[in-house]
């Protein structure tokens, strides 16, 4: 029952807050002020800064480990089985079928040859 009466409680002060940016001082409502004053502000340079070299840091990071995971992978298969490098499958036939294939033949070709003589 706490968690519920939290959640309300923050809800509540949200919707306290957001109402009060609203009240216009001067031209501008205090929302405004404050937007333009984290815009123009030289403190959250460095952050910013920060920021972009975290940002960069976590995606070399992931860049390399999905790289190094594909190395780890592709080392692990060989290469002929791997997809994208399998090669075509050839089905051959015996050398005891080709045999009787050429006997048959030779075969039908001395029937035919005896019956036109």
């Amino acid at each position: 029952m706490s968690h519920i009466s939290f959640v309300l409680k923050i809800t509540a002060l949200t919707f306290v807050l957001v109402m009060l940016m609203q009240i216009k001082i001067g031209e501008n409502t205090i929302e405004n002020h404050t937007y333009a004053f984290l815009k123009t502000t030289p403190l959250l340079e460095p952050l910013q800064t920060v920021s972009q070299g975290g940002f960069m840091l976590l995606r070399d990071g992931y860049r390399g480990s999905v790289k190094l995971f594909d190395s780890l992978v592709a080392n692990r298969f060989r290469t002929e089985t791997a997809p994208g490098k399998r090669g075509h499958i050839e089905v051959k036939r015996s050398h005891k079928y080709e045999q009787e294939l050429e006997e048959k033949q030779q075969a039908l070709e001395d029937s035919e040859s005896a019956t036109e003589n």
